[in-house]
């Protein structure tokens, strides 16, 4: 195409100035442009036709929407070689040389893409880290160490790589960010005790990525808060510690699931002779908690926690 052809030229004799220059900025600028007027949209569809390519509209980010910074980048990014086309074209059509110039400045070279790219990645772990938190009507609490431990991870690792040098210090101050979040979730047990009460998990997440120490600090909140639970629930006038006897409806449930059920408790059930002989009399809420930690649930297939 002779348009991008005019482009590749422009910038291996150096029409394009490119020191110091803002990608992000750059993506932001063009993508007003083709948002600014009906013409431009249909200049940008054209380009994209032209190409075989379904017409795709570029997005421009938000200060109050989640990942939009994300989006914009992205839809840039696979859109580069028809987005250079693009700002040559308008280019192009504008009359007055001082704006023409200003137009052909926003080119956007291979150097740049690149960066834009590698940011994009960057990004990409916080969509993924946000994403854990983003349903409307359930419960996300538990998802909170497991997002922050690895978002904290994909960015420090890569701050002291050559390939991130040049955002070096935006993952350090991003990083740090996230670590004095983590920090703040010590200020609520809220956190743990969501962790041990998905029924498939049961604090799973502490025992395969926390040390011996921290660990035990985390069951012992749940162990605690099991504890004063398991008092409250209980008939303080019996001197027994036999449940208080909570009416619930019942869901039905598939014959697979029930089958699966019934097994999981012959199983138990095995094993309940052995249980009662290490009953604490003083503590007789312990072997229940035990008994909670170690039971095996299953989480149905489309269930949502």
């Amino acid at each position: 195409m002779v348009s991008y052809g005019r482009i590749r030229y422009q910038r291996a004799v150096g029409l394009i100035n490119v020191h110091g220059r803002d990608e992000i900025g750059l993506i932001r600028s063009i993508a007003v442009k083709e948002r600014s007027s009906a013409k431009r949209k249909q200049i940008f569809r054209s380009v994209q036709e032209k190409a075989s390519q379904k017409p795709l509209q570029l997005l421009l980010d938000m200060k109050v929407h989640w990942s939009s910074t994300f989006a914009m980048i992205h839809r840039a990014v696979t859109l580069r070689e028809h987005v250079d086309v693009f700002v040559y074209e308008i280019a192009r059509e504008e009359k007055d040389r001082t704006k023409c110039t200003a137009l052909d400045n926003l080119q956007l070279v291979d150097e740049e893409w690149d960066r834009a790219t590698i940011f994009l990645q960057l990004l990409g772990h916080a969509v993924f880290a946000q994403q854990a938190f983003s349903y409307g009507n359930v419960s996300t609490m538990h998802q909170a160490f497991p997002a922050l431990e690895m978002l904290y991870k994909a960015w420090s690792s890569r701050a002291e790589r050559p390939k991130y040098k040049a955002f070096a210090p935006a993952l350090k101050a991003a990083y740090e960010k996230v670590e004095e979040y983590y920090d703040k979730t010590g200020e609520c047990d809220a956190y743990i005790v969501t962790a041990y009460l998905v029924p498939n998990e049961k604090g799973a997440h502490f025992k395969r990525h926390w040390d011996a120490d921290l660990k035990m600090r985390a069951e012992e909140v749940i162990q605690k808060i099991f504890e004063q639970r398991y008092k409250e629930m209980c008939d303080p006038n019996s001197g027994s510690a036999a449940p208080v006897q909570v009416k619930r409806k019942q869901a039905k449930r598939s014959l697979k699931l029930q089958f699966l059920l019934d097994e999981l408790l012959s199983e138990d059930d095995s094993d309940s002779d052995n249980d009662g002989a290490s009953v604490d009399p003083d503590k007789p809420w312990l072997a229940e908690f035990q008994r909670y930690l170690s039971t095996r649930d299953i989480v149905a297939s489309g269930v949502l926690l």
